[in-house]
């Protein structure tokens, strides 16, 4: 306990000690009458606070541009194909647990010649895609298939769209709508990873899942992630 406490009294000393140390530069600055590298500093400070807190609509840009290029670098392990994402159409994210735990949904707009390719893929498609990262070592990936959902996996719909608060349901209904509306086309793709443990009878649990969808007639990608 007193080791964690150490730990932590250290990880926090080290940026407010960065910070007290910039403050004191400033007032250096300002007392050296340096007024334009301590509007700069000024300048870099409100930048930083707006970049790190998300405060203004350049900054909210900023990170959803850094979010679609992360989107795009994994587009070939999911799909076998890289390519980039029109715009992102919709996100909800719900608090986290400490341990990761909550539950997160994004809805990409795919490019119209991305909705050509969807809409007859290659076999490889379907046979070695998506690719399961590292960190998902205990998952169990299921490959790329057409809709409608089969019976055998309402398990998984049921823990994707399983019944939250009425707070948050209000936010993602629309969303969830649309998404069981495209998995019950044969022209929708949807795959998954997956952990599940046994309970006492031994039926599996679903605990944790990555769910994608592909609607080529909407041209809509949908990625879904709930950690329980």
């Amino acid at each position: 306990m007193i080791r964690l406490c150490l730990v932590i009294f250290i990880l926090a000393a080290v940026p407010i000690s960065l910070l007290v140390a910039y403050v004191v530069w400033m007032v250096k600055t300002w007392r050296r009458g340096r007024k334009r590298l301590f509007w700069c500093q000024c300048a870099a400070v409100v930048i930083g606070f707006d970049s790190l807190f998300n405060l203004s609509p350049v900054a909210h840009w900023f990170w959803e541009w850094r979010e679609m290029v992360n989107f795009a670098g994994q587009t070939a392990e999911w799909t076998g194909t890289p390519f980039s994402f029109n715009k992102q159409v919709y996100r909800y994210d719900s608090a986290r647990c400490w341990n990761g735990d909550g539950y997160s949904l994004v809805v990409l707009e795919l490019p119209p010649e991305m909705a050509r390719y969807f809409s007859a893929p290659p076999s490889e498609f379907f046979a070695n895609y998506p690719k399961k990262p590292d960190y998902r070592r205990e998952w169990r990936a299921v490959n790329w298939h057409a809709g409608p959902i089969r019976t055998d996996e309402k398990v998984f719909t049921d823990f994707v769209f399983m019944d939250r608060d009425a707070k948050e349901l209000k936010r993602l209904e629309k969303s969830f709508a649309a998404i069981r509306c495209s998995l019950a086309k044969p022209t929708t793709y949807y795959a998954y990873f997956h952990h599940t443990i046994s309970t006492w009878d031994h039926t599996p649990q679903v605990c944790d899942i990555d769910f994608f969808v592909i609607d080529p007639e909407e041209r809509l990608f949908y990625l879904i992630n709930f950690n329980t």
